[in-house]
């Protein structure tokens, strides 16, 4: 396959109007470069920049490529503002070259591409486009695009709170179907109307949920782009930012510890998945950690860590591989831990036994309260016996209240799937003290007398108190502080 081919392939657009073979010898160079030059101006050129967009501007920093972005307020609103290098004929011309790998003036002599060539072409090669200087932005968590509206919004981590921010970028519709044909495609999907769904991750480590055309979305093709921590989020930066306490994560460590079950529960945003992360760092790294997903979010733990990643396939070139698979096939890996991203059906039954037979469980679901938690268990598809509901050792909620997220509930199940609740309401689980969880834990009141378990919680939330005030915040600086704590004999 020639370069050409590849480029073709990569970006998965060839317009119909443009010839499907190109002529051979002496015009070869030419042809190609026209080919690619229209394909290039559309990707550069299919989409508007809002230019002199007014406001208070509440903060403004720089991007790789000398790309700019600000936060404007106007009126009430935010907007999120960026400010690319122009698009001009000649850097058309000369980003079709690179594409094509040849040389100007008689394709020979091509200088040394400055820094808007290198981006623009940066822009194409990545298959992002348009979408590309959102994505380079640390501060930008999700990107969302679709054909109806054109414009490109944003989530801010730093203004998470206000929601999404509209940008000064729109859309034209045929881009737009071509940019989800090309994240697909890097994203090892196949997207068709005959299958206009797909979720992955890109190379870059974005996680990508995309529609193609109107087969299930009345707003057309449609693209969300989320962005996953670089590296895992340790517990104590959590403590750290007000997210739990050190008396709360240490009820979560023994309950681990124990091999217990535990259950997050929030709303779309609310801080599960970086909750749950945060607590695979608190496993000791002598254990074994598998990790179930549909599309691979989570980033490691202290622990030996084996992570395993559904398998869809839209065409039959084999079998797809669901949740339910990956669980049964994880029972005989002789796993310490069992982690599901996220349960949303009969898998979730398999949790029930894996718990039974020892193995500690972690896992996450989309519910309001802890009620809803053992409703939606208990109800189809999932069909969990209410007797059995009982091995579930506790269940935390989470919330996000104008970007501030916080453990907001923490409930047991008892028998009959009864729930008890250790906090619960407006700053009630951030005032939990150790003592307070020695007397209401029943979970913990099976691990020893109350003096017992308060000396285990105790040595534990200091041990967490120690390491936020020497801000031990990387994931690998905790498991060496971790073995150390269980080698003195602590844990």
């Amino acid at each position: 396959m020639n370069r050409l081919q590849r480029f073709f392939q990569n970006i998965k657009t060839i317009p119909p109007s443009l010839p499907r073979t190109l002529p051979r010898g002496g015009g070869f160079a030419e042809a190609s470069l026209r080919v690619v030059k229209r394909i290039v101006e559309e990707y550069l050129t299919g989409f508007s920049i809002d230019e002199g967009v007014e406001g208070l501007i509440l903060e403004e920093y720089e991007l790789p490529f000398n790309v700019k972005a600000r936060i404007v307020r106007s009126g009430s609103l935010l907007k999120y503002v960026v400010e690319e290098p122009p698009v001009t004929p000649g850097i058309v011309d000369q980003v079709s070259r690179l594409v094509l790998g040849v040389e100007a003036d008689g394709f020979k002599g091509l200088e040394a591409p400055g820094v808007e060539v290198v981006y623009n072409y940066s822009k194409i090669v990545s298959g992002y486009g348009p979408l590309y200087p959102f994505t380079m932005d640390e501060g930008v968590e999700e990107v969302s695009l679709d054909r109806k509206n054109g414009r490109i919004h944003v989530i801010h981590s730093k203004y998470s709170w206000y929601g999404w921010l509209p940008s000064n970028v729109t859309v034209r519709g045929d881009l737009v179907d071509r940019l989800v044909l090309s994240l697909a495609r890097r994203s090892g999907r196949h997207i068709s109307l005959h299958n206009p769904i797909a979720e992955g991750l890109t190379r870059e480590g974005l996680r990508v949920s995309l529609t193609f055309g109107d087969e299930v979305s009345r707003s057309g093709s449609s693209i969300v782009i989320r962005r996953r921590p670089g590296t895992p989020v340790a517990i104590t930066r959590l403590v750290a930012e007000g997210f739990l306490n050190t008396a709360v994560a240490a009820y979560l460590w023994l309950i681990l510890e124990s091999r217990g079950w535990v259950i997050i529960a929030g709303s779309v945003g609310a801080g599960k998945t970086t909750l749950l992360q945060a607590l695979l760092t608190l496993i000791p790294p002598s254990r074994r950690v598998v990790t179930i997903e549909d599309t691979p979010e989570l980033n490691g733990s202290t622990g030996l860590w084996d992570p395993l990643v559904e398998r869809h396939l839209a065409v039959k070139q084999g079998a797809s591989i669901t949740s339910y698979d990956l669980l049964r096939f994880a029972l005989r890996r002789r796993p310490d831990y069992i982690v599901v991203g996220e349960v949303r059906g009969v898998e979730a039954r398999l949790l029930v036994q894996a718990s039974r037979l020892g193995h500690g469980v972690l896992t996450t679901i989309h519910a309001d309260n802890p009620r809803s938690v053992v409703e939606r268990l208990a109800a189809p598809p999932i069909s969990i016996p209410r007797s059995l509901l009982r091995n579930i050792s506790t269940i935390v909620m989470v919330s996000n209240n104008q970007g501030l997220r916080r453990v907001s509930a923490v409930c047991e199940v008892g028998e009959g799937s009864e729930l008890l609740e250790i906090c619960g309401g407006p700053g009630s689980c951030a005032s939990l003290t150790p003592s307070v969880l020695a007397s209401l834990s029943e979970r913990l009141q099976g691990l020893g007398d109350r003096e017992r378990v308060l000396s285990m919680l105790e040595k534990k939330a200091s041990f967490l108190d120690d390491c936020v005030s020497n801000q031990v915040f990387h994931y690998s600086k905790l498991s060496e502080r971790l073995l150390e704590y269980y080698l003195s004999g602590s844990g």
